[in-house]
């Protein structure tokens, strides 16, 4: 342990070279627990743990064992912080082709060193002798630009401040267009806000202060004398002042912390500020890899970036072809009338309603609470602007310029290519930009095959997941070889061509005000990049849309049409043949959307991924779309005896079975217990988060609801969840709701069935996940009832058979790969809690359904039952006309009219 003393900064350091074995490691946690139990105070732990945390920080890792479960429980104990690697996945490998590899290496910091270094990170380094990479602490000291103006939610709460904002907006008095007047009122009241922010409302931290000191003056005086009246007043309006503050600042911290699942008003701003920080940390970029060079120098960064993004949006010089695509669906008249009608005062009110109030905002810095708490007295103006803008198609420019805010998609992401580039859009775009999404949602469905599942009302992601389950099922059971391809579009958002797009639009029947509001929409925008915190260049892009724009992925998903289409084009020649499924009825699936993951169904032959190859270099011809064969992979199913020679085609690696696609399994046993470790650690990591011990006991309540319930819930929507996997879950729920991070043991107050119910029973309302997941699953024999002309009702109709209209048949084959065959067997119980409300009658068992009463006639009348001459006969062919005309297999006796005669 060393120790040392600088400018009055002391923090203690523990150097640490992990044993091999158990016993020795329980041992080394002991003593770093007694450690802590010594210094209190800023701490920072380093060296070979010889342990990893989770199944990822180990290569082809399956399980977590009893060792990493106790790495991660010390961690948690301690309050430790285990900041993300960058630069690399593992720390340690055996020779420099990776047979072995984990991350063993690693810092570990005190909270209190983490309040004091807000930019601390740890990152790898290249080995150079040793077989374990250096790790290198940066505490940061990095040069942040002064920000730009951001509307703070918390001036909303200010007595007074709605109406000073009314009387400065009614002040302007501004001539010219009324997009000009909107533009120019909203820059005015940015300079009066500014002015009384620094003025009147000072920072929250500062007035926090000031009031505590003056609170605590008269405290101390009424220790020693009797405080007079005014002195009293003043007391009780300090303390109503600081109740104020509080919230205020709790607001702030809240959206800063983007962290929208949490309300503010559970004294959580401890949590919120953690939070804040953490992604502020996560989200710098103090170095950059170009080619083989690492930059670390912040100009070069800035200017790379730029560079980088300019070029990634600009549109290459080159011929283009363009194409007709074939019976391509297109709107009506009246619905392209409804697209461009006058815009209503309704809809603007209900797509600003319908925004998240505490969203980053864009270059104007107006968040959507402004306009929500606003509306008021400045939907005139509104009002007045969006007209304009109906009238002429166009706006002034400066309301569609965008930061680019640069997300990691991974930790320790080094290269720009590694991150996502988000779109900040101005608030006046925005809500342009959702009035037309909101109208476009009304003739999606009619323009987008079955093919593609995403963004669209009664299609859910979890479609293409059952579909392709269900598929492979029915080829792997039937024999015959094929082969799966999953496809990795680059960077699909951001390079799509306009030409190509407007005119898919043009094919599909949009008129000319249509096209032309897109049109402007994406070609007049205006971009900067948020690099840590400042916005740096100003330029135009060529091609793409933005992600961040409400309009985008409606706008993505007609553009990928064009793929679809050529895809069905090129089954419809026998150039692709796709995956047959069913006996008596058939359906013929090739290929499976959700806006850019594409996952193509083919015969193994040569001349079909020949065709395939042809077809998709065309698309990217057409489209400026670029499919990454580096990174998209063929699946062999059943045995393929040439598949080298078909990835040889594609240019594509080779994978195998089991693997993931939406991020849910594909090929797996229903059952399997493997499929769910994804899920543990996700859980895990969430909770071993060191920010958690910042939440008060109803904000663990509510992270657990509202967020960590979420993981599992997506894998629960299709798999069964194994019992293994739910006593883990629930394990790690409750230690973390009674006991959250911290050090002590607590005893655990209600016994965990009770905390499961309902608070209206007096539990606390967490999710019972076992009840839950048979819910989900029940979900999908309700939308078979209720869903018509869908792709995945027709895969498990062709595959399975239709038992009734309202089910399938329950198959005697075994499980396999697919789901359905499992989420059938929850019929009869999901049967006992349906009723029918009858039409027509043609569909609804007169005996064995629910429609007279909350019983079936057939247990009613158990004699008549017996009698019928067809037990699962409809109402419809027991009625004649007007009248009951039950169809019984013989005359009825005397003594059974008497069982008739109540019956009708």
């Amino acid at each position: 342990m060393l120790e040392s003393i600088q400018e009055e900064f002391r923090w203690c350091f523990t150097g640490i070279y992990g044993p091999h074995t158990d016993p020795e490691r329980e041992e080394m946690w002991h003593e770093i627990a007694g450690v802590r139990g010594l210094w209190d105070g800023h701490w920072v732990l380093g060296g070979d743990f010889n342990v990893c945390r989770f199944e990822s920080e180990k290569l082809n890792c399956l399980r977590k064992t009893s060792a990493m479960r106790s790495f991660s429980d010390t961690i948690q104990d301690l309050n430790l912080i285990d900041l993300p690697l960058q630069g690399a996945q593992f720390t340690w490998s055996r020779g420099d082709n990776f047979v072995q590899a984990s991350r063993i290496d690693r810092f570990l910091i005190s909270t209190e060193w983490s309040d004091s270094f807000k930019d601390v990170k740890q990152s790898a380094l290249p080995k150079v002798i040793s077989d374990h990479k250096p790790i290198l602490l940066e505490c940061g000291d990095w040069d942040v630009s002064p920000s730009y103006f951001k509307f703070e939610n918390m001036w909303l709460q200010s007595e007074g401040f709605l109406e000073k904002l009314e009387y400065w907006w009614q002040s302007y008095n501004i001539v010219g267009r009324a997009d000009f007047v909107l533009l120019q009122k909203l820059k005015r009241l940015k300079r009066d806000i500014t002015n009384w922010n620094r003025e009147e409302f000072g920072k929250v931290e500062t007035r926090k202060t000031r009031a505590l000191d003056e609170l605590a003056t008269f405290e101390q005086a009424a220790e020693s004398r009797q405080l007079t009246v005014p002195e009293l007043i003043q007391m009780m309006n300090l303390r109503i002042e600081l109740q104020q503050l509080v919230k205020a600042e709790e607001i702030s911290w809240r959206q800063k912390s983007r962290c929208l699942w949490l309300k503010e008003g559970d004294k959580n701003t401890k949590f919120f500020q953690k939070i804040a920080n953490s992604h502020r940390r996560g989200n710098c970029i103090d170095k950059l890899k170009v080619g083989t060079e690492i930059i670390e120098d912040k100009h070069r960064i800035k200017q790379e970036t730029v560079d980088f993004y300019e070029s990634l949006y600009t549109e290459p010089e080159q011929w283009r072809p363009s194409a007709n695509f074939e019976g391509i669906p297109s709107i009506s008249v009246e619905e392209k009338f409804n697209l461009e009608a006058t815009f209503q005062k309704e809809e603007v009110l209900a797509a600003i309603q319908s925004c998240a109030p505490d969203k980053a905002p864009g270059p104007d810095g107006y968040t959507m609470a402004f306009y929500q708490k606003s509306w008021d007295f400045i939907k005139v103006d509104i009002l007045a602007a969006m007209n304009h803008y109906h009238q002429h198609c166009w706006m002034v420019r400066s309301c569609n310029a965008s930061f680019i805010a640069l997300i990691p998609k991974k930790k320790g992401a080094i290269e720009l290519k590694d991150y996502r580039p988000i779109s900040l859009i101005g608030s006046v775009y925005k809500i342009i930009a959702k009035v037309l999404a909101e109208r476009l949602k009304t003739v999606m469905g009619k323009l987008v095959s079955k093919h593609q599942n995403a963004f669209l009302k009664a299609r859910q992601i979890t479609d293409a997941s059952l579909i392709a389950n269900e598929v492979l099922d029915w080829k792997i059971k039937n024999g015959g070889a094929g082969i799966l391809c999953k496809l990795d579009i680059e960077k699909a958002f951001d390079q799509l061509n306009w030409s190509y797009f407007l005119s898919i639009l043009r094919q599909m029947g949009f008129g000319e005000r249509w096209i032309n509001w897109i049109n402007f929409n994406i070609s007049t925008v205006k971009y900067s990049i948020l690099i840590n915190r400042s916005p740096v260049g100003f330029f135009s892009p060529q091609r793409g849309l933005r992600q961040g724009d409400p309009l985008s992925p409606f706008l993505f998903i007609l553009a990928m049409e064009g793929l679809s289409r050529m895809l069905d084009k090129a089954k419809q020649l026998q150039w692709l043949n796709g995956f047959d499924v069913g006996s008596m009825i058939i359906t013929n699936i090739s290929h499976l959307l959700y806006a850019d993951d594409t996952l193509i169904f083919c015969e193994a032959n040569r001349s079909q991924v020949l065709y395939l190859n042809l077809t998709l270099s065309i698309f990217e011809a057409l489209s400026d779309l670029h499919i990454n064969m580096l990174k998209s992979v063929i699946y062999p199913v059943n045995e393929v005896l040439n598949l080298e020679e078909l990835a040889g085609i594609l240019g594509c690696s080779v994978g195998e079975f089991p693997a993931t696609y939406l991020g849910l399994p594909l090929g797996a046993k229903y059952k399997s217990t493997a499929i769910w470790g994804r899920v543990i650690e996700k859980f895990e990591k969430k909770f071993a988060s060191w920010k958690m011990q910042y939440l008060s006991t109803g904000g663990r309540l509510t992270l657990i609801n509202s967020v960590l319930d979420s993981i599992p819930t997506y894998y629960m929507q299709l798999f069964p969840i194994p019992g293994k996997v739910l006593e883990q879950l629930d394990k790690i729920r409750r230690d973390f709701l009674w006991e959250g991070n911290s050090e002590k043991h607590k005893y655990h107050l209600v016994e965990w069935p009770k905390v499961l119910l309902p608070k209206l029973q007096g539990g606390l309302g967490i999710k019972d996940l076992a009840l839950h997941n048979k819910c989900l699953l029940m979900k999908w024999l309700w939308r078979y009832t209720q869903e018509e002309h869908v792709l995945w009702k027709d895969v498990v109709s062709a595959k399975h058979g239709i038992q009734s209209h309202w089910c399938t048949s329950l198959s005697k084959a075994p499980y396999g790969v697919g789901v359905w065959k499992h989420i059938c067997k929850l019929w009869e119980k999901f049967s006992q809690h349906k009723h029918f409300t009858v039409g027509n009658g043609l569909h609804i068992r007169f005996w064995k359904d629910k429609w007279l009463r909350n019983t079936v006639l057939m247990d009613d009348y158990p004699s008549l039952f017996n009698l019928a001459r067809d037990p699962d006969s409809t109402i419809s062919q027991n009625r004649d006309g007007t009248t009951w005309s039950i169809m019984f297999r013989r005359n009825m006796q005397d003594w059974e009219f008497n069982d008739l005669i109540k019956l009708l």
